[in-house]
């Protein structure tokens, strides 16, 4: 299962990275989000993972997601945060997608792809 990974600390971008791979999923990671647009364009992805607060000259995690969602909409996402969002109130922008609050453990996140990947579009 292919996996777009979103964040903008290098260090958490490793480690999720990391802990996916080992897994067993294919993971495409980004710092931006542009970069993450270039890679949804030109590999398919079965999942999306993104941080909600990416670098302030940067979109954010919400913003993202609707580009991605716009071109391929049946993309499940997870959505990951250290700070509160407001995720309860955009929900139903999209779709198959659920939130995990940081921290969270490695059987966590790899639930929530497994789970969301299973679920009907």
């Amino acid at each position: 299962m292919n996996v777009l990974l979103v964040d903008d600390e290098p260090s958490m971008l490793r480690m999720m990275k990391i802990m996916l791979q080992s897994s067993g999923f294919n993971v495409f990671d980004a710092l931006h989000a542009k970069d993450a647009m270039l890679l949804a364009e030109e590999n398919r992805v079965d999942v999306l993972v993104t941080d909600v607060v990416l670098d302030e000259n940067d979109t954010d995690g919400f913003t993202l997601a609707r580009s991605i969602l716009a071109g391929y909409p049946n993309t499940p996402v997870v959505f990951i945060s250290g700070f509160p969002t407001d995720f309860e109130s955009k929900r139903h922008e999209f779709g198959r997608c659920t939130f995990l609050q940081k921290p969270f453990q490695k059987t966590q996140l790899v639930q929530a792809i497994v789970e969301l990947s299973t679920q009907t579009a």
